[in-house]
């Protein structure tokens, strides 16, 4: 797993603070208890998943066109859930290819095998190659599978933090930027030269707490010693034969041989399950593009109360957001947030909410409307919190209007805090021969001014303002989770905690996954979970709901700094991103910033 600094939007005018959403469909959950039971209709005894690519909480906005390769979490997990309800269904194999999962997600599916193999379902997984990601996934199941010429990676735990500060010296640029909350050091990489010791002791911890859970659920799965576990991520490289002697996987076989082998077991081929098939029209005939344009995923009308899955994924902004034409990037704006929560409150079906966050940061302006509008639903029905693989800064701050909180062991959170500043590029245009001659009313008139950082008036009326917006931040936090400011603020200062750690310190009622939060989603509602339905908010739109929409939101496809960066190696692709991202956010309109530090991702 690599540890990669996280920078977005940061600098000059609103303030950033994490959340965010994208267009979902209207998927109803598991079938409900009873119906499965009773339903005397039958299938092929193996179902298969396969998963591969970026795992989102939610769909492409453009996946209409049946090219989005991306496991969508929630569309998984009631797949898995759908299959091991059904009578006639014996064994689910998930065939694991090259899939990019975060901690909690990898929590969230092993749970999911759990529960099936609860139901008496026998769980298969094969990968060709095997990276930790695969084994931890894999551990959850019976039997585990790999190529017989593959190889394993254990390779445990790293962490790795660039810094620039001396790079932007170098060509005559400063970051000026200032922090509330001593564990707040997303901008430590533009401001220092090497991390500071608060930086230090909060990723330690982090890093401690993770690989923990690392070794203790594979050890668990496999029946090793955590001690073995640990002593086997220090050789970090095997063979398949020497997979299957230190026990991390069952059998070498090829795919092919393996469906073969389950065909005779079970008396038929294995069917697919995931991904569900798209019934993706024919768009050579003038009807079959008619129904392209039109077509968009609305839940059927079956009786039964609903509970609402309203999904917070990416980065936020305010207002309504725009969207690159065939771009797959995930984000909300407040507007279209609480678009969304109308449309959930005028449906009487509708008897709870349960918000899935997956966002690092964002707007705080954007995250406090949103949270004022969660506020004021959820006093007239219940709201329940998900945490997906990260709800930190202001992705906690929505959360905190919740009535429950739900995360994963793993689930990346807290990250109370704020930062923002400015980039300051007058000694860069003096290098170039450029001077500036400033005239200027009034004694601030300068303090978004990137020839210049801040004087010391400036910094002060600066620094007020970031205090009050941490303040009330903390104060949200305080009155949704029934604590003093004082209490609140110990664990707040911008520090990262786990979900567990953060169930320890206060900031989370229950370790558990979308399933478990909406259960816990309906009991409040005094439903029973097994008789309800699921749907997913904000609706899925059609071709022609997007395209007839404002016109200002769409854009025609446009060469930007991060696909060409998209086309480096991957590790320099991914430092080179990181770091065009927040001075991309520099640049921008944003006063201060709730933004996680780093991002988690298991490879």
């Amino acid at each position: 797993m690599r540890v990669q600094p996280r920078f977005a939007t940061l600098a000059l005018l609103p303030l950033l603070l994490g959340l965010g959403a994208a267009p979902a469909g209207a998927v109803h959950w598991p079938y409900p208890e009873a119906k499965a039971e009773a339903d005397g209709a039958t299938g092929p005894p193996v179902r298969v998943f396969k998963l591969s690519g970026e795992a989102h909480d939610t769909r492409s906005p453009w996946s209409i066109f049946g090219d989005d390769d991306s496991v969508v979490i929630p569309e998984l997990l009631a797949a898995i859930d759908r299959a091991a309800r059904r009578p006639e269904v014996k064994a689910l194999v998930f065939r694991l290819g090259d899939v990019a999962l975060g901690l909690a997600q990898i929590e969230e599916i092993a749970d999911a095998i759990d529960a099936a193999k609860a139901r008496r379902k026998r769980v298969i997984v094969h990968f060709e190659y095997g990276g930790n990601a695969d084994l931890l996934v894999a551990t959850a199941a019976d039997e585990v599978h790999m190529t017989p010429e593959g190889t394993v990676f254990l390779t445990g735990l790293r962490a790795e933090i660039s810094f620039y500060k001396e790079l932007l010296q170098t060509v005559g640029i400063a970051a000026d930027i200032e922090a509330q909350g001593r564990y707040k050091s997303a901008p430590e990489p533009m401001t220092r030269s090497t991390m500071s010791d608060a930086a230090r002791e909060e990723l330690e911890a982090l890093l401690d707490s993770v690989y923990d859970s690392f070794l203790g659920r594979l050890g668990k799965q496999r029946k090793l010693d955590p001690k073995a576990v640990a002593a086997l991520v220090d050789v970090g490289l095997f063979t398949a034969e020497e997979a299957k002697k230190q026990h991390l996987v069952d059998e070498l076989t090829y795919w092919r041989d393996l469906v073969d082998t389950l065909t005779t077991r079970y008396g038929a081929a294995p069917a697919l399950a995931y991904p569900v098939p798209e019934d993706t029209p024919e768009i050579g005939s003038i009807f079959g593009l008619l129904e392209l344009l039109t077509r968009s995923d609305k839940p059927a009308e079956t009786g039964r109360p609903r509970i609402a899955v309203l999904t917070a994924e990416g980065p936020i902004v305010g207002g309504r957001a725009g969207a690159d034409f065939m771009s797959d990037a995930r984000s909300v704006a407040s507007d279209d947030f609480l678009e969304a929560l109308d449309d959930i409150e005028a449906d009487p079906t509708v008897k709870a909410i349960v918000l899935r966050i997956d966002s690092p940061g964002g707007s705080a302006l954007a995250s406090d409307v949103m949270w004022r509008a969660l506020v004021r639903v959820g006093k007239k029905r219940p709201i329940v919190a998900s945490m997906g693989d990260v709800a930190a800064s202001g992705g906690y701050y929505i959360a905190s209007a919740a009535r429950r909180i739900y995360a994963l062991e793993t689930t990346t959170t807290g990250s109370i805090g704020v930062f923002g500043g400015k980039l300051v590029f007058g000694g860069l245009l003096e290098k170039l021969g450029v001077h500036t001659v400033v005239l200027e009313r009034g004694k601030h008139a300068g303090l978004f001014s990137s020839l210049a950082p801040f004087s010391d008036s400036e910094r002060a009326v600066f620094k007020a303002n970031m205090k009050h917006t941490y303040d009330t931040f903390v104060n949200r936090v305080a009155a949704g989770r029934g604590m003093s400011y004082d209490a609140v603020h110990r664990v707040a200062q911008g520090r990262v905690w786990t979900g567990e750690q953060a169930r320890a310190v206060g900031l989370v009622d229950e370790i558990g996954g979308l399933e478990s939060a909406i259960a816990g989603a309906a009991k409040l509602a005094r439903l029973d979970p097994a008789d309800v339905d699921v749907v997913m908010f904000p609706r899925e739109r059609s071709i022609l709901e997007l395209l007839s929409g404002d016109s200002k939101r769409l854009y025609a496809p446009r060469l930007e700094l991060r696909d060409l960066l998209a086309a480096l190696p991957k590790p320099l692709a991914a430092r080179a991103g990181a770091a065009a991202a927040l001075l991309d956010g520099l640049l921008s309109h944003e006063l201060s910033l709730a933004l996680m530090p780093f991002s988690l991702r298991i490879e």
